[in-house]
């Protein structure tokens, strides 16, 4: 089986633990067939399929300046919403709120993926993280009817790592970390340097 990557951003610890407590809770009573594992979750910027050996160590060596160069900041999580039919869902996932910085990180791994002949979805970005796949139940599913409590304490975190995950559809979890860039570490070393 060829093994596929993506570049995403991941959640902080605390987050995690989080949604985790959290989906413990919904899985009791909201019928989705598959619930992403809590070291899963993430925000993708692009999903590049399949790649070569060749085109994973040109993206970690010339992706380097594009992403570094970008300074940590903050993301906070807004509302959750579903793909497919609302009443039976495809994806249910945790929106986050608009943010310029991040807009503008995707657009430049984006823009260095496709001069490097990656084919990218061209749908416009939505900044989300899945948390379950496949609505299975005959009743509707109900949005207004979730509770966040477990989430609402840790609504912030501060991004500071891009991250390329490679997918092992075997094991749980199954987003194995592959490489990762620091945020702002380019931009680090130009200052110590002087």
């Amino acid at each position: 089986m060829k093994q596929h990557y993506f570049i995403a951003i991941p959640l902080s610890t605390k987050l995690e633990q989080c949604f985790d407590n959290q989906m413990s809770s919904w899985k009791k009573w909201l019928s989705f067939k598959n619930w992403v594992h809590p070291h899963d979750l993430h925000i993708t910027l692009a999903f590049l399929g399949f790649a070569t050996s060749e085109q994973l160590d040109c993206i970690k060596e010339q992706l380097h300046a594009s992403i570094c160069n970008h300074q940590p900041f903050t993301l906070t999580l807004s509302n959750p919403g579903v793909f497919g039919r609302e009443e039976f869902p495809r994806i249910f996932w945790m929106g986050v709120e608009h943010s310029d910085p991040l807009i503008n990180l995707q657009k430049n791994v984006s823009e260095f993926l496709e001069r490097n002949d990656f084919s990218l979805d061209k749908r416009p970005y939505c900044p989300h993280i899945t948390l379950a796949r496949k609505w299975k139940n005959e009743q509707a599913f109900q949005l207004d009817k979730l509770n966040f409590s477990h989430i609402k304490p840790s609504l912030s975190w501060e991004v500071n790592d891009v991250v390329l995950y490679k997918t092992n559809m075997d094991l749980i979890p199954k987003y194995e970390p592959v490489y990762t860039w620091r945020l702002g570490e380019l931009y680090s070393s130009l200052i110590d340097d002087n």
